[in-house]
């Protein structure tokens, strides 16, 4: 029996349709529609993101800044970013598994116009956030819109949690912590679509149903289908012992064991530029430093259930 093979980007692909319901997380979970949601979701260019969640969720480093990010310039108008948080995941330098978060798969919707008219100042682009609960089968719309406000350069200022008035404001502030973790995927992607190494170009086609409307005829109902191309990130490949290209990657001829760098952000300016000429910021992939005659590093973690 041959396996399906799982289609990308199913949180996108389900809200696509006008009447898929969804939960409301402002409204103590009560079901609502997808109608209001759906015409800035369809006009989105879709994104998988999952090598932004992956250098996240399962990198050594748990914490980013913003300034150590880079550029939060969004690609497009309306932008829809998705990716999945993995089985394993490391937390603190540990391997762990099988956590609530496993498997939970989130979509994010970035718009250069604002998603809600307040009196808060607009800035770059506004964020909504779409969550998939694989345990419950859940999926839902959280109550924030969160706002980022840059400089000139594209560079974070600031960013402001809005969030419906009648809404408890200890109840919101949780939310907005757990939507803060959750969206860090979306700042390292925009990271890294905005390094001068990283490319993003379409991965493939979504086949996506037509909804069906009820003054077609019979014959014509969801019979067609509408191709949406989606994007992805491509990052320069990791550096393997021995295939260094730089002066930056090469061996230490020091007494520095084996070891694994993860990947990182870099920034060149114009008084220490790359190869004395390029400035900008970069992604930098891993890469394995050290002198073999000097023993290798393992690291070992703990499993926890």
């Amino acid at each position: 029996m041959t396996q399906r093979k799982r289609q990308p980007l199913p949180l996108y692909r389900s809200l696509r349709n006008p009447d898929t319901d969804i939960i409301s997380l402002a409204k103590n979970g009560s079901v609502i529609n997808m109608k209001s949601y759906y015409p800035a979701i369809a006009s989105a260019v879709p994104f998988n993101v999952q090598i932004a969640s992956d250098i996240y969720w399962k990198g050594d480093q748990d914490h980013y800044t913003f300034k150590e990010v880079g550029p939060l310039r969004v690609p497009f108008p309306l932008t829809w970013m998705e990716w999945e948080i993995p089985k394993v995941i490391r937390v603190n330098k540990k391997i762990v598994k099988d956590t609530s978060l496993t498997g939970i798969r989130c979509g994010i919707l970035l718009s250069e116009k604002p998603l809600l008219k307040t009196e808060t100042p607009y800035g770059a682009f506004d964020s909504m956030l779409f969550t998939h609960h694989p345990k419950t089968g859940m999926t839902g719309v959280w109550p924030h819109i969160m706002r980022f406000i840059t400089d000139d350069e594209d560079l974070y200022v600031k960013h402001a949690f809005i969030y419906p008035p009648d809404m408890d404001k200890g109840i919101a502030e949780q939310l907005g912590q757990s939507y803060a973790m959750l969206c860090v995927p979306m700042i390292i992607a925009l990271g890294l679509i905005n390094c001068r190494n990283v490319k993003s170009a379409p991965a493939g086609e979504l086949v996506i149903p037509r909804p069906r409307q009820a003054n077609h005829r019979r014959k014509d109902r969801n019979v067609s289908s509408q191709r949406v191309v989606y994007h992805t990130i491509v990052l320069p490949g990791g550096v393997e012992y021995g295939t260094a290209h730089s002066p930056h990657d090469r061996l230490s001829t020091g007494e520095v064991a084996v070891h694994r760098v993860r990947g990182h952000f870099k920034h060149y300016t114009k008084a220490a530029p790359l190869f004395g000429k390029e400035t900008g910021r970069y992604w930098w992939g891993w890469q394995v430093r050290g002198n073999p005659a000097a023993g290798e590093v393992h690291s070992e973690y703990e499993l926890r259930k």
